[in-house]
């Protein structure tokens, strides 16, 4: 699926196979990846390292009971402002039932800034830093939106096991047709 926009930059996928070693039944699993190619020299020499999320209850992945809603939004860019949207976005969707928020840091007010980390305190928030060098920006479509969605989901689903993730922006709410579990 082509997510370019016509930028010069655009988020891709990457799947790693990993290989079980029979012999050994302590085997640990890896920890952060990175990415080198042959005719960049520099990847190669320093390499920036990626941490690995797995699930935080492995036990629990596919269990029946598990959370039913996580909510991701879209990244917090342009030195967003509106701390008073975001209480009532989350308000709003926790009595609709979601349970989790993911949010994703790029720029924004103390204020706004004060409030993800409130929510992040009372455990219904993960306040991820967002990290689009500045000066690519311009250059990959709405702050790398589609890496964060994967991110998002992944994240959600399978590192905090929930079984739906809504992606929406902050002045969307998804209003359900009948009550979910």
């Amino acid at each position: 699926m082509n997510e370019d926009h016509g930028f010069k930059y655009a988020p891709y996928s990457i799947r790693c196979p990993l290989y079980v070693n029979r012999n050994n039944s302590n085997m640990s699993l890896p920890q952060s990846v990175a990415i080198s190619y042959a005719s960049n020299r520099l990847s190669q020499l320093s390499p920036t390292f990626v941490p690995i999320s797995y699930p935080r209850d492995i036990e629990q992945l596919f269990a029946i009971s598990r959370p039913v809603l996580s909510v991701c939004v879209g990244p917090l860019q342009q030195n967003y402002t509106d701390a008073l949207r975001i209480a009532e976005f989350v308000e709003m969707y926790r009595i609709l039932g979601a349970r989790h928020f993911y949010f994703y840091h790029l720029s924004s007010s103390e204020d706004v800034l004060r409030l993800l980390e409130h929510y992040q305190r009372e455990g219904i928030a993960d306040v991820l830093q967002w990290n689009v060098p500045t000066e690519l920006l311009n250059d990959v479509h709405y702050a790398a939106i589609m890496a964060q969605i994967n991110d998002c989901v992944y994240r959600a689903m399978t590192v905090d096991n929930y079984r739906y993730a809504a992606i929406v922006d902050l002045d969307e709410v998804l209003i359900p047709l009948k009550h979910i579990p």
